[in-house]
């Protein structure tokens, strides 16, 4: 119920939607949730975390191997963390089927 909520006040305040075709939707979202992860244990990291990890994202996707510089700069990181960062996700990529580099993810 709280995922409907949820998902229908950020579909009617950022969507611009009507609030009941938000709650339809918002809706449809929890039950495909469901759905797909009824009973299972599922965890949501909380604050810098998730930025921290769409920010590797970003770092990996962007580094190029002859970007080097330009990714440590446009980051704020060392050379160090940069290829920290960028095993961390490949390593990630390749443990989790159907995301790895190259794969379309749906």
């Amino acid at each position: 119920m709280d995922l409907c909520e949820y998902s229908a006040g950020i579909l009617t305040e950022l969507g611009g939607l009507d609030p009941k075709r938000a709650n339809d939707l918002g809706n449809a979202i929890a039950v495909k949730m469901a759905n797909l992860w009824g009973g299972q244990m599922i965890y949501f990291p909380k604050g810098a975390w998730v930025e921290l990890s769409r920010r590797d994202l970003e770092i990996y996707r962007e580094f190029n191997g002859k970007n080097r510089d330009e990714v440590m700069k446009k980051y704020g990181i060392s050379r160090t963390r940069l290829y920290e960062i960028v095993n961390a996700v490949r390593e990630e990529l390749y443990r989790r089927p159907g995301l790895r580099p190259g794969e379309k993810t749906g």
